[in-house]
């Protein structure tokens, strides 16, 4: 199973112009939405001088 920022990825929930959602678990074991925001727009974020997401 995957896992992002520490939690476990479970299934998938859906997809925007943002990122995808995923249904994930804490490593206590609570269900959480996690939300993996696009590559493409990290890398313009980081190169604004924005600061972080």
């Amino acid at each position: 199973m995957e896992e992002l920022g520490g939690y476990r990825l479970v299934a998938p929930l859906g997809e925007g112009g943002m990122g995808r959602v995923h249904l994930g678990r804490a490593p206590s074991g609570r269900l959480v939405a996690v939300k993996a925001v696009h590559e493409h727009l990290l890398l313009e974020h980081q190169g604004s001088g924005a600061g972080r997401i």
